[in-house]
């Protein structure tokens, strides 16, 4: 009945119960579609009844979490991982596998214990995948920058990131952004740590939230700090909960000098995403999932 509350909140009216249950069918075919089911597979016991309760207790518990595509012996694992995609693996043994797919052992008969810690696991997968999205939505190749030689005042690193911000239509005033950015960070520093800065304009400029990087080779040198990590933001002006995961990662990220020196030691644009991903899974998986 939660959906009664957010309309009477927006419009003022209360619904009726026929108006109700028209929304709600709407409302389940969207779930339906957007529901991405875990692809599972079962690796197979000796006993066949054990495979068979192992399933069915999946499909009556988790029919909505989970997607049992395959139940195969051990032996054929690694040859089905390479033409398939594989969120999640359920065995009744305790395997050393060279998969970094997560693992959950069910001991046999299924019992309440083995509810409560698949559960969990499924909530610790569903929400890593949605942290790495989050990062991938805001982070992107074209916008890592590596700078070996180059040894760039403040003012004219924002200019040059920002011209490519503006080239791919991710701003609308470059010269506004630009001098918002410069403004703002003399009135509000935004260095956090010793090596680390998030620059952003007071006002927003954005057609799409992007995070621009640069990895300074040679510092620069920026109110007594030397810099060589910057994150240029272009943020969208609109209620967005990702925006603010976003700046608690950067927060916990510039505390952490061993995570700034990975970033910083990789040796491409690509090594830098992944880094990048890595690490805000590990993040999140530790703030943010009991």
């Amino acid at each position: 009945m939660l959906i009664v509350h957010i309309v009477y909140r927006y419009q003022e009216k209360y619904l009726a119960d026929d108006e109700i249950s028209y929304i709600a069918i709407y409302i389940e075919i969207f779930l339906r579609k957007n529901n991405n089911r875990l692809k599972t597979i079962v690796i197979s016991d000796t006993s066949m009844g054990i495979n068979d309760i192992i399933q069915n207790w999946l499909t009556s518990n988790f029919r909505n979490h989970v997607e049992v595509v395959a139940c195969l012996p051990l032996i054929a694992l690694d040859s089905y991982v390479e033409n398939h995609q594989v969120d999640l693996i359920i065995t009744t043994n305790i395997l050393n596998l060279n998969q970094a797919i997560p693992c959950h052992v069910i001991e046999r008969i299924p019992e309440r214990s083995d509810y409560y810690s698949l559960t969990n696991k499924i909530h610790k997968i569903k929400n890593s995948n949605r942290y790495e999205k989050l990062i991938l939505r805001m982070f992107s190749e074209e916008f890592v920058d590596i700078y070996e030689e180059e040894q760039l005042t403040f003012e004219e690193l924002i200019k040059t990131m920002a011209q490519k911000l503006k080239r791919h239509h991710r701003i609308t005033d470059m010269e506004g952004y630009v001098k918002d950015v410069i403004q703002r960070e003399e009135n509000y520093p935004t260095t956090i740590g010793k090596h680390f800065m998030i620059p952003h304009p007071l006002s927003s400029f954005a057609n799409k939230t992007t995070v621009h990087v640069a990895v300074l080779k040679k510092p620069l040198l920026h109110k007594g700090e030397k810099i060589r990590l910057v994150f240029l933001l272009a943020i969208e002006n609109k209620m967005d909960d990702d925006v603010s995961t976003l700046f608690h990662f950067m927060q916990q990220l510039a505390l952490d000098q061993d995570s700034i020196a990975s970033l910083l030691d990789a040796d491409g644009k690509e090594a830098f995403l992944e880094k990048i991903i890595a690490l805000s899974t590990s993040f999140f998986n530790k703030h943010y999932i009991e």
